[in-house]
This record gives C-alpha cells, sequence and structure tokens, in this order.
C-alpha cells in the first residue's frame, strides 16, 4: 500500500513501531540507488580490507 508520507507522519510511526522499517516507495531516483550501490561496493572492496580486526 502506498501512502502520502508528508500527511501522514503518525501511520509512519506507527508502521515503524510496529514493523521496524517502513517503505518509502520511489524515494529515490534510480541513478541514486545506482550511486549508493557502486559506493558501497567500494567501500566493501577498498575500506573494509583495511580495517583492524
Amino acid at each position: 500500500m502506498t501512502i502520502d508520507w508528508q500527511n501522514a507522519p503518525e501511520r509512519i510511526i506507527s508502521d515503524l513501531k510496529k514493523d521496524g522499517f517502513v517503505v518509502f516507495p520511489n524515494f529515490l531516483e534510480r541513478t541514486e540507488v545506482t550511486e549508493i550501490l557502486v559506493n558501497i561496493e567500494r567501500f566493501i572492496a577498498e575500506v573494509i580490507p583495511s580495517l583492524p580486526r
């Protein structure tokens, strides 16, 4: 179900408390999601191996 999240903050808070997460369909553009995923992969490849154990 899609809700108007800007006009239903109580519903969002209720769903978050009930489910532990909230879904915002189409909150990010596809290009933004791609950029985030690229940076996550870069972080995993470049930063994590250098972290102390």
